[in-house]
This record gives structure tokens, C-alpha cells and sequence, in this order.
């Protein structure tokens, strides 16, 4: 039985898109493994920023620098809006509401902690925080400082709970309550019902039927940008507000009054800067292809005039805009079907607004990003890409993604870059999640893909001021990434396997009696299966023991036998790590069989 040395020898990037047997010297599957400069190695770790934790979940990250260089990171999730300085995150929420409520506004019953609040047209919905001051004890308790509401009994009450029970039943408070109820949550996950029950209680006007009997209410996703030091936010369907950061973090957002009713997002042209209102209200009207822009460097003057630089114009394709993306010389506005380019002319009109294409059915409010001058974005059925023309990206793991994928919450999707790669992210809920729960990845030098599982809800890895990529999880911390070689405390499970290897083009069937590794970088240690199968619909026949392989090791023995002969690699322990080149095998051949 003759022997040879043969490099198992596999190109780099993930491939799912044909069939095994056309996919030899191709890896088929992985997580948490990235292709740098052509050799596979184990993604870069993250860790917590910091232990403060923030409610909600975010949707939107921003970093800016003030004029004093302070550092902050905007977060803005569906429940809260905040400030991330120095370790320490902070409730700039705007209030939406304040006054004074009647006399004795609560309601107590013995025993039981439930407080009902009367407040004719409240407007408040469940989840929302309200604050009271100055009530009196009445019923063993004092309705003072933050809750949340419980429920939401009709327009003119809801309910909240204090944190002890009432020791008698009745009304009481006084007549000096204040009240300040802050902006109302918005939807954690996006909703698709039918009639009385699908989404937030009240929604629309108290008692109005329905247009339709299926609807699709979106998860709360905000739009942010700077006005010089200063920052702007939009809760999409919502105000504008802004925020002094000269006044510090104890002081909330505000709503800029001047500025449209509503709109679906907003940015600051950086051409003599421009506050741009996307799907903005008339004055009468939201209208969701409307675009209104005010006067250069003051967001109070939203009215065209001789004077002024203020304007309007109406997108005729699509049904809305859906988002935006700042490139080069132009910003490029996505309605939901098409692709528009929006730069800076001057006077008399001050901005054109060009069609480009289609883009496919874009996936989300975020799910678009510009690196190096290229805007990619993720649409219903393919990745697209716009240097000049619009075009459709090849995906090596195309099936893997949108086979797999919950278009309910695609508005959670996101697109971003890190930088220290090259890479494209992309994130967004597989089928059966309701949160993101995968990432696919394009190296854009190298033109390659890969794919994984992951929790993130948004991530910036493009940042002049961060040193790293850093990312929100749903469970309410920030993290930072390519950090370390762990998940946070836990160990980072790694997972990387090939298609089959033939010799011969697998008319002989292969003896593999020895494997010589090659590491760049080994720490601690990694776990190798060889699978060996007759046929390439044949279910693996021949499986080697697992083979751990540490930085001292020369060669292993695993001993399988087959037509062909696949490699897996697995590393799940705290602190390894590996960077990993061509493995040689010592294979002999059988005869044909």
C-alpha cells in the first residue's frame, strides 16, 4: 500500500452554496472563526465594558466628542434613552409629559400594593415610567418617586404598584401630586396580529376601529446623530429631540418644538449642516416619503423662505423610507424598494436628490453601511452593493442565511463594519428567534464569507474614538470586542469543518495513518475529528477519536479509512486560542473499490 504526503489544503471563507462533491478543499461550516490574510483563526473575544446596566434593548449605538474631548456613547434602547460616560450610564429619556394631577388621584385597596392613578387622557401606555411629588400618606402608604406602569385601565386611569400594600382601602394622595411621565416604551419585538390584543393596549385614537384587521407594529428603532457637541434623537415614528451635553448627564433630552410633528429618521447633513427629517410630517399629515430639511446650522427654522435654506421633497418610489447611510459625497436614502442619492448643491435649491435603483426590498432601518466608499446592505433575498450602480453581492453561504432567517423582525437587522478586518457585519434574527441570534460576515479585501451565532442587538466597529469594536447585548451591557479570547468570563465555543478530501478524485478509498499540524498560533489547545464516508451522499462511516492538539504536538495518528475524508475542529475551553495553516496527512490508498 503505497504512502504520500498530501496537504489537506482548504481556501479560505465559509461555503454552503453546492453540493459536497463540488465543494472539495472548501470549509462548510463554522462559528466564531474569522479568515484573515488566508488562514482560519479563532474570532477575537469581548468583555464587558463596564458592569452599569441599561433597560431595554438597544437598537442603536452613537459616539461622539465634545468640545472639552469628554467621550460618550449614546444608547438608546426601547424603553430608555441614555448616556454611557466613564463607566457610568445615565437616563437622559425626554419627559413627555408634567403637571399636577386632581385631588387625591389614588385609588388603594387593604392589602394589596396595585395603586390606581386617575389622570383623564393620560396617554401612557404599560411599561412606561411615570414619577410623582409631593403626595401626602393616605391608606398606610406615599405615592412618591418612579414606576412603572402595570396596566392601563381605560384613557383616564391605569394602574401601578408600590413597593408595600396598602393598610386600608380609599383614595387619597392630596391635591399637590406632580406628575412627569417619560417618553412611552416602545415594542421590545415587532408585532403581527390580528385585531383587539396585537401590540401595545390604545394604540390610535380611544375606541377607533381598526383600517385593517392584520398589522405589523415595528420594534422601536432610534435614529441618532450630533448637532456640533450636542445630541440629536428620533424614536422612529416620534419627535426630534436633543440633548446639551454642556448641561451634563443630569439633565434629559428635549424636544426640539420647531422641528416636524413626526418623522421615521433623522440625520445632520454634514454640508452646512442641515437637520434632515426622513418620512416627515406635513403639518398635517405624517407622510413616510416626504423629506424636510431646515434651515442651515438652526433646526428651530423648518420653513422655506427667500432667506433661508430650508426645504422640502417628495420620493415617488416605494411606499416609505426606511433608512439612510452617509458615503461619500452623498447620503443614500433607502425606501423600501428603492435605492435614492441625496448631496448638497447649494443655492437656490440646496439638495438633489438622484434615483439609483432598486435595492432589492431593504432589511431594516440599520441594515445598511458604507466602508471605504462602498455602500453594502442586506435586502429581503441577497446582499447588494453600490459603487456607482447597484449590484448583487455573490454569497458563498446565501442558503445558510436567508433559508434561516424571521422576516417579522427584520427591522432588528443591522449592518456594520469592523474595521480592524475589514469586514462587513451583518446581524439578524434566525427563524425560530425573535432577538438576534446570528452574524454573517464579508471580508471585503479578501472576498470571503462566514457566518455564526451571536447575541448582539447593535455594534460599531468603525469608530474614531473607541480603540475597539463594542457592541450592546440584550441583556443590557455593552461589550467590548476583540478583546481577549473569551465570551466575556465564559469560554468561547469554536467550531470549524471541511468538506470532503479526495485522492485520486476519490476513485481509491484512503487510509489517513498521520497528520502533521501547523499553527501560527496555538494557546491552550484545539480539538480535531477526521470523518470518513464512502459516498458523497453517504453518512459518515468512520469517525476518528477526538484528537487534542496542543502547541508541542508534531503529529497525531486518528486512522479512518474512506473515499473521502472531512475535518472538523472544536475548541470550547477558557483561553484558547489559534491561528492555523495547512495540515499534512500521510495517507495510503486501498484500490479501488
Amino acid at each position: 500500500m503505497p504512502k504520500s504526503l498530501e496537504n489537506f489544503d482548504v481556501q479560505p471563507g465559509l461555503y454552503t452554496i453546492q453540493t459536497p462533491r463540488s465543494s472539495v478543499q472548501r470549509w462548510k461550516d463554522g462559528d466564531h472563526v474569522r479568515f484573515h490574510k488566508g488562514l482560519p483563526e479563532k474570532m477575537g473575544g469581548w468583555l464587558k465594558a463596564d458592569t452599569d446596566q441599561f433597560l431595554g434593548l438597544c437598537r442603536k449605538l452613537f459616539d461622539w466628542q465634545g468640545h472639552d474631548t469628554s467621550k460618550h456613547i449614546c444608547i438608546s434602547t426601547n424603553q430608555r434613552l441614555y448616556i454611557f460616560k466613564q463607566g457610568v450610564i445615565s437616563n437622559i429619556t425626554p419627559i413627555d409629559e408634567s403637571g399636577t394631577l386632581g385631588t387625591d388621584p389614588f385609588t388603594m385597596v387593604d392589602t394589596e400594593a396595585d395603586v390606581t392613578v386617575a389622570d383623564v387622557a393620560h396617554t401612557r401606555n404599560q411599561g412606561s415610567y411615570v414619577t410623582f411629588a409631593g403626595a401626602s400618606a393616605s391608606n398606610g402608604i406615599t405615592i412618591n418617586g418612579e414606576y412603572v406602569v402595570k396596566s392601563v385601565t381605560d384613557a383616564d386611569s391605569y394602574v401601578i404598584t408600590h413597593s408595600s400594600a396598602a393598610t386600608s382601602s380609599g383614595s387619597g394622595g392630596g391635591a399637590s401630586v406632580t406628575y412627569s411621565y417619560e417618553l412611552n416604551i416602545g415594542l421590545a419585538s415587532s408585532v403581527f396580529g390580528y385585531g383587539f390584543g396585537a401590540g401595545f393596549w390604545s394604540r390610535g385614537g380611544w375606541g377607533d376601529a381598526r383600517l385593517t384587521s392584520a398589522f405589523l407594529q415595528r420594534a422601536l428603532v432610534w435614529s441618532l446623530d450630533k448637532w456640533g457637541e450636542n445630541l440629536l434623537a428620533c424614536p422612529r415614528g416620534g419627535k426630534i429631540y436633543v440633548w446639551d451635553l454642556s448641561t451634563g448627564v443630569g439633565t434629559r433630552a428635549v424636544v426640539i418644538a420647531e422641528a416636524p410633528i413626526t418623522c421615521s429618521v433623522m440625520f445632520t447633513s454634514p454640508e452646512n449642516q442641515h437637520l434632515v427629517a426622513l418620512g416627515a410630517h406635513t403639518g398635517v399629515d405624517p407622510d413616510p416619503l416626504l423629506i424636510r430639511w431646515c434651515s442651515s446650522e438652526d433646526y428651530t427654522d423648518w420653513t422655506a423662505s427667500a432667506i433661508n435654506s430650508a426645504g422640502q421633497k417628495r420620493l415617488d418610489t416605494g411606499n416609505e423610507i426606511i433608512g439612510y447611510v452617509k458615503a461619500n459625497k452623498e447620503t443614500m436614502i433607502f425606501t423600501d424598494n428603492w435605492l435614492w442619492a441625496m448631496s448638497f448643491t447649494g443655492p437656490p435649491l440646496h439638495f438633489a436628490f438622484n434615483p439609483i435603483g432598486h435595492n432589492g426590498v431593504i432589511r431594516g432601518q440599520n441594515g445598511m453601511c458604507e466602508y471605504d466608499g462602498i455602500v453594502f446592505w442586506m435586502s429581503e433575498k441577497d446582499f447588494y452593493y453600490y459603487n456607482g450602480s447597484v449590484s448583487i453581492m455573490n454569497c458563498d453561504v446565501w442558503n445558510k442565511i436567508f433559508e434561516d432567517i424571521n422576516d417579522i423582525q427584520r427591522i432588528k437587522t443591522f449592518c456594520a463594519v469592523n474595521r480592524l478586518f475589514g469586514e462587513v457585519w451583518w446581524f439578524y434574527c434566525s427563524s425560530g428567534a425573535s432577538e438576534n441570534d446570528r452574524y454573517v460576515v464579508y471580508n471585503v479585501s479578501e472576498k470571503h464569507w462566514t457566518y455564526g451565532s451571536m447575541s448582539r442587538t447593535y455594534y460599531v466597529g468603525d469608530s474614531s474614538l473607541q480603540a475597539v469594536p463594542y457592541a450592546a447585548g440584550a441583556d443590557g451591557y455593552i461589550y467590548n470586542h476583540e478583546t481577549g479570547v473569551d465570551d466575556d468570563t465564559a469560554a468561547m465555543d469554536v467550531r470549524l469543518e471541511s468538506y470532503d478530501f479526495e485522492i485520486g478524485q476519490g476513485r481509491e478509498k484512503t487510509h489517513v495513518t498521520r497528520m502533521i499540524p501547523d499553527f501560527k498560533r496555538l494557546t491552550g489547545s484545539i480539538n480535531l475529528t477526521l470523518l470518513a464516508k464512502e459516498y458523497p451522499q453517504s453518512v459518515e462511516t468512520q469517525t476518528s477519536e477526538v484528537i487534542n492538539i496542543v502547541s508541542s504536538t508534531e503529529y497525531i495518528n486518528p486512522h479512518v479509512s474512506g473515499r473521502q475524508v472531512s475535518m472538523k475542529f472544536e475548541s470550547s475551553t477558557i483561553g484558547d486560542d489559534f491561528r492555523m495553516s495547512v495540515f499534512r496527512a500521510e495517507v495510503g490508498t486501498h484500490g479501488r473499490q
